[in-house]
Formats: structure tokens, C-alpha cells, sequence
């Protein structure tokens, strides 16, 4: 049984690295476009800002491109949009272009050498809109109800408290390259709690849903027999994120001296942590009846 779980979790490593990466830059760049509408008459803030918008831009983007993997080809991706309005794959591959396109387009025009701050304060607004729409999509793209494992509230739910807790140190760091840094004030706090609540969330929902999965089995077998990872993987989360946001926390509160060094550091554990708990979600995969 466990060995059915490994390989078709190394058979979807791509959406595991999707759907670890793609949330994470998601809600980093609403965080962003939050921070730039409140300092959008702050030129050289707003500059820097909209600058470095390429960072969690490019971490959702490399997020997209591993789960057209998952298509056999990226050609595929077209065809997968004759499902919108009816298939969860369709909605969520058309929110995605529908941000990523709304993101990028942003992006570009803030080079322009005049730009409106009334364009700027809608385009920013649409960003956050369209990137929650596509991580609302994104979490409900497992709602089957012939995978009894994954058909539970927990896991949209889970997918969606990944994102609030990864994407705030995604723009934690991203604001310390971007030279606006978030430590000894407000918002550096700000970023640091909300993750470290994001995480004390996600890992009761966590729970939850392994307290399901105990429950859970078809004509094959028990489903955490499947996923002999699904609690290590769970906790290792728990160990890593606390490391993260306990290192962030400490830069924020100034306790430590702030470096983009320790950011990264506390954005690789909780992405590991996080890539963990993935992995084991896609060993949970088992069908209703006696399919595997």
C-alpha cells in the first residue's frame, strides 16, 4: 500500500511543487499590491515595491510552468481550457492566466515614465482580486467526489491557509530586497503574526483532516496505510514553519540584527515544511469502491 502511495506521488511531484510554490507567490504579491495601494503617492516606496514584484511573480509563475508538466505537454494547456464553467483543472488554469496576466501587465507598465496613480490603485486592487480568485481556485481543484480522501472541507481549506501563511514571508523578504524593509515596524510584526496564525490554523485543520483520514479505506485497504508520511509530514510542518516564523518574528521585533540571509532561511524551512505535507497529500489519493 505504501508503495502505491510513493509512486503516484512521484508520478505528481510537478503539482506538489505547483501547489507549494503557486500559493506562496500568490498571496505574496496581495500582500504587496496592499502595501503599494497605501504608498501609492509615495513614489520612491512605490517604485521599489513595484520593482520587486517580480519575485513572488516568478515563484508563482515556476509554480505554473512545473504543473504544465503534469500535461504531458504544455500544448496541452489550451485544450484544458475548452473546460471552463464545468471542470475545477479548466477554472483554475483560467484564473491563473487571468492573474498572472493582470500581475505581469502591472509589472511592465510601473516602468512607465509617467504613470497614473488612479491606474495604478485600480491595476493593484485587480491583482489582489484576481489572485485570491485564482488561490479560491486552486484549493477547490481536488473537490472530486470519487477520491473519498481528498473530497473534505480540510483540504481547500488546508491549500488556502498555505498560501496566508508562506505568502507573508515570501513579501517579507521581498520587501527586504526591495530595500523597504519590513523589520522594526509595524509591518514586519504584521507579516510575522499573520504567518505564525496562518500556521497555528493550518495545523489544527491539519489534524483534523489525518483524524478523517483514520476513518477512511476502501476495498484496498486502510487510506493512511497509504500514506505512511501523512503525521511526520505534519510534523516536520509544524517544526519547520515555527522555526520560520520564530526567526522572521525575531527580525521583526529586532531582537536579531535583520539580514535577507536569515529571511531566506526562514522562507526555505516553511517551503520544505510545506512541499512535505503536499507530498503526502498526493499518497492520500484513493478512489471510492475498489480502485486504487
Amino acid at each position: 500500500m505504501a508503495a502505491i502511495g510513493f509512486s503516484f506521488a512521484i508520478e505528481e511531484i510537478c503539482l506538489v511543487l505547483f501547489t507549494t510554490l503557486a500559493p506562496a507567490g500568490a498571496c505574496a504579491l496581495i500582500v504587496l499590491s496592499l502595501i503599494a495601494l497605501r504608498r501609492v503617492r509615495d513614489g520612491a516606496v512605490l517604485k521599489r515595491i513595484n520593482l520587486f514584484m517580480c519575485v513572488p511573480l516568478a515563484v508563482t509563475i515556476v509554480g505554473l510552468v512545473a504543473s504544465t508538466a503534469h500535461l504531458g505537454s504544455p500544448a496541452n494547456a489550451l485544450y484544458v481550457m475548452c473546460g471552463v464553467g464545468r471542470s475545477p483543472l479548466s477554472n483554475e488554469v483560467l484564473s491563473a492566466v487571468l492573474f498572472l496576466g493582470i500581475a505581469g501587465l502591472y509589472w511592465a507598465y510601473s516602468f512607465a515614465e509617467h504613470p497614473r496613480i488612479a491606474v495604478q490603485r485600480a491595476w493593484l486592487a485587480a491583482i489582489a482580486v484576481t489572485a485570491a480568485v485564482f488561490i479560491g481556485f486552486v484549493a477547490v481543484a481536488y473537490s472530486y467526489e470519487t477520491i473519498v480522501t481528498w473530497n473534505t472541507p480540510y483540504v481547500p481549506v488546508s491549500l488556502c491557509l498555505n498560501g496566508l501563511m508562506s505568502g507573508p514571508l515570501l513579501a517579507f523578504a521581498t520587501l527586504q530586497v526591495a530595500g523597504v524593509c519590513p523589520c522594526g515596524g509595524r509591518l514586519g510584526k504584521v507579516l510575522a503574526v499573520a504567518s505564525s496564525v496562518a500556521l497555528a490554523a493550518n495545523l489544527v485543520v491539519l489534524g483534523l483532516q489525518l483524524g478523517d483520514l483514520a476513518g477512511m479505506g476502501n476495498a484496498a485497504g486502510p487510506a493512511l496505510a497509504r500514506a505512511p508520511l501523512a503525521v511526520p509530514s505534519v510534523v516536520l510542518y509544524g517544526v519547520t514553519g515555527a522555526a520560520a516564523c520564530v526567526l522572521a518574528g525575531l527580525q521583526a521585533w529586532g531582537r536579531v540584527r535583520p539580514a535577507l540571509a536569515k529571511s531566506l532561511v526562514a522562507l526555505t524551512l516553511l517551503l520544505a515544511g510545506l512541499f512535505a505535507v503536499r507530498f503526502s497529500f498526493y499518497m492520500m489519493h484513493m478512489t471510492a469502491g475498489i480502485g486504487l
